[in-house]
């Protein structure tokens, strides 16, 4: 016999009221709180006074980048299951952890996210497992974020994510198909601790979606521009068309000083015969002085004479 509809419904709404106030009750003890009763509104604009904390967090890591808008997320039912699978995880004796990290995805993914998840089953890349990435740093989840989509418009979507047992990857071939982490650990770990992957649908839960654009600069001037195999070798090129263009100029800067040099050698020789010119008018004009006084002088000798 199914269970009457009106009981489940019951049920369900008294669920998500609760859980909506055990997620006020997480933003209020936050270091990044905004007040008011988390009502149905999905998203609710952080002021600037809230928003700095946040910032100053993302920042730390992705000091570039251009933050528009910070959104909090209020999504009771999906909290709800968060703090059930949590629960679950604290029922064992084992050492369970939240932490903050960070995903980076389009801004219609990130909406989409709200009402679906972050569904590990739509991941396409998965160096360190088949799940959902996640990292400690948000230039990393920037420079790494699928490029595929032709969306600039990016949200670095900061969640509470729980880590109980870990198991490292290297990131080598074999790892791309991992679909569960071996053992008992329910997260793998990049190497470098750069990359979280989870496989369970509520092990994390998005706290705030902030909004900035994806821009060319933000991928050259990475702190791991330079770590990406491919980029060494387009470094190695914009170095070697960098040292041509070097040449390029210094044969450039010695033929104009050249040109200059010649240019200065062609007005000093100009202003030689210039001055020659004027030496020679002058001594020519001294003479025919001379020679006026001489006619002068002789004339008058000739006139005494008389």
């Amino acid at each position: 016999m199914y269970p009457n509809g009106n009981r489940t419904n019951s049920r369900s709404s008294r669920f998500t009221a609760h859980a909506a106030v055990q997620l006020q009750r997480y933003y209020n003890k936050s270091a990044y709180r905004c007040d008011g009763v988390a009502d149905s509104k999905k998203l609710e604009v952080l002021s600037h006074e809230d928003s700095d904390p946040l910032i100053q967090r993302v920042r730390k890591t992705f000091p570039r980048c251009n933050i528009n808008l910070i959104h909090r997320v209020n999504a009771p039912q999906m909290y709800g299951m968060y703090l059930l699978r949590k629960e679950e995880m604290q029922l064992t004796p084992e050492y369970s952890r939240e932490i903050i990290l960070y995903h980076v995805t389009t801004k219609s993914r990130a909406i989409e996210s709200l009402i679906s998840g972050l569904d590990w089953r739509r991941t396409r890349r998965s160096k360190f497992g088949r799940g959902v990435s996640f990292s400690d740093d948000a230039d990393y989840a920037n420079y790494y974020a699928d490029n595929f989509p032709k969306e600039d418009k990016r949200v670095i979507i900061v969640c509470t994510v729980l880590v109980k047992k870990t198991h490292s990857v290297s990131g080598k071939p074999n790892d791309k198909n991992l679909m569960i982490p071996l053992g008992t650990a329910d997260t793998t770990v990049s190497t470098n601790g750069r990359v979280y992957v989870k496989y369970n649908d509520y092990d994390f839960y998005p706290m705030y979606l902030i909004y900035y654009q994806r821009t060319p600069e933000l991928i050259n001037e990475s702190k791991y521009f330079r770590n990406n195999p491919n980029n060494i070798r387009q470094q190695n090129h914009l170095v070697a068309q960098q040292k041509e263009l070097q040449a390029q100029r210094e044969v450039q800067e010695a033929q104009r000083r050249r040109e200059l040099q010649a240019q200065r050698e062609l007005e000093q020789a100009a202003r030689r015969r210039q001055e020659l010119q004027v030496q020679r008018y002058l001594e020519q004009q001294r003479a025919r002085q001379r020679q006026v006084c001489e006619q002068e002088r002789h004339r008058q000798l000739l006139m005494e004479q008389e």
